[in-house]
C-alpha cells in the first residue's frame, strides 16, 4: 500500500444559498406542541436568537450579561472560538 504523496485539489461544489425561512406563529405553535417539555425552554432560546445547536448547548452561565432595564439577561458568546459562530 502507498500514499499519496500530497493531497488531492477538490472543488466543493456549490449550491444555490439557502433562503432564510422564518417559522410562522402556527408553524411555531405546533413545534412546541411536538416538544418535550424539558426541550421547549431551549428550543425557544433558538428560535430567538437564531444560535445553532452548538452554540446553545455550550452557553455559560458566567457569559450572560445582566441588563438593569428591564431586568433581564443576555449571553455574550466569547471570541476566543471555543467553537464556530456563524460569524467566525
Amino acid at each position: 500500500m502507498s500514499w499519496l504523496s500530497s493531497r488531492p485539489l477538490i472543488d466543493m461544489e456549490q449550491g444555490p444559498a439557502k433562503k432564510l425561512y422564518p417559522l410562522s406563529w402556527e408553524e411555531q405553535d405546533r413545534l412546541f406542541r411536538e416538544l418535550p417539555a424539558y426541550l421547549q425552554r431551549m428550543v425557544l432560546y433558538k428560535v430567538n436568537t437564531g444560535c445553532r445547536e452548538q452554540e446553545v448547548c455550550q452557553l455559560r452561565w458566567d457569559w450572560e450579561v445582566k441588563i438593569p432595564e428591564p431586568k433581564k439577561g443576555v449571553f455574550v458568546l466569547p471570541s476566543n472560538n471555543l467553537f464556530e459562530t456563524k460569524n467566525s
